[in-house]
């Protein structure tokens, strides 16, 4: 780190907002709602509060912060990243909620659900003016602004080289959020032009429509298939995540990166403070109902396996009796008996 001594405070975290306790935080809530959104709907809403309570909970601080000149363009420029990070994942359940209103086309919108598209807008709309006024402003934002350009920046897994770093990241991050939001709605397009061209082709066949599957596929018999079986299945997982993977991998390595190579040295930086510490507190209880939900998950899984393969124990059964019940008939008529 070659960051020159008059940048000190620059390049010193603001432990509350960026702190390792509240990157943390953020990472385990973001990957349990991808998660738990998709193994356990009513579990799944209360991790997507939380985590969309902590996003603009981040923003407000960020934004009181910038009001008071206690925040700089280093620390701005991980909060945009942990927002953008949080978005993928809402972004991801915004995707599995539509999904699951195009399964069901007799299923209505709940209250919930139209709270969700509201806040889902919401939050893209914040987060895209967090954006345009972080680089719009960068250079002259905050703190010690004048020690921007000895600031490293990144696109992903790669370093920003140029003769002005700064802009570059500045054309660069917009760029990410306009392509994953471009992703994001021609994927989505997509699925629903395919959706569409498979109802009304069944339905000019005559077949099995996708609400007759649709309901077959609540069944136990379905949901005790193996993966390898059910390819509906597995695309469905693949369609979830693929967009908050990509997102994933756009945000989640800057911050990480920028920080170990621009920040001061760990013991500057290493100090467990309230707000990370509540943070982790915030989080446990979606932890522990994750931990739940997968248990409860596997052991229903279970069960269900269990109860699909009776059928067959029974015919199995059945069939070793006859077959004992022939091998003895067929030994009482043989006049020789058993010959050595």
């Amino acid at each position: 780190m070659n960051n020159s001594t008059d940048c000190t405070d620059f390049f010193t975290q603001n432990t509350d907002i960026t702190g390792i306790g509240t990157r943390l935080a953020f990472y385990l809530q973001v990957i349990i709602v991808v998660v738990q959104m998709r193994l356990q709907e009513e579990e799944g809403w209360n991790a997507f509060w939380t985590l969309a309570s902590m996003s603009f909970g981040l923003m407000l601080a960020a934004v009181v912060s910038a009001a008071q000149h206690q925040l700089s363009f280093f620390n701005a420029y991980q909060v945009q990243n942990l927002v953008c990070l949080a978005n993928c994942a809402l972004v991801s359940v915004a995707h599995a909620q539509g999904r699951m209103l195009a399964n069901d086309p007799f299923r209505k919108k709940k209250i919930r659900e139209k709270m969700l598209s509201l806040f889902y807008w919401i939050q893209c709309i914040l987060a895209g003016s967090l954006l345009v006024t972080l680089w719009a402003i960068g250079e002259k934002f905050g703190l010690e602004s004048s020690c921007i350009p000895s600031m490293h920046f990144y696109v992903a897994y790669w370093r920003i080289y140029s003769s002005n770093p700064f802009h570059s990241a500045k054309a660069a991050a917009f760029a990410t959020y306009v392509l994953l939001i471009l992703v994001g709605m021609l994927a989505n397009l997509l699925i629903r032009q395919w959706f569409r061209g498979r109802v009304r082709e069944e339905e000019a066949n005559g077949s099995t429509t996708i609400r007759d599957r649709w309901i077959q596929a609540q069944s136990a018999a379905h949901r005790t298939q193996p993966l390898s079986d059910r390819p509906d299945k597995v695309q469905s997982w693949v369609n979830y995540v693929a967009h908050f993977f990509i997102g994933a991998n756009f945000f989640l390595p800057p911050i990480e990166l920028s920080l170990r190579q621009n920040s001061q040295p760990a013991s500057v930086n290493a100090q467990w403070t309230f707000g990370q510490i509540l943070a982790l507190v915030a989080v446990t209880p979606c932890l522990v109902s994750l931990i739940i939900t997968i248990a409860d998950f596997k052991a229903e899984r279970a069960a269900l396996r269990a109860k699909a393969r009776e059928p067959y124990l029974r015919d199995d059964a059945e069939r070793g009796v006859s077959d004992g019940d022939s091998a003895k008939k067929a030994g009482s008529e043989d006049p020789e008996g058993p010959r050595s």
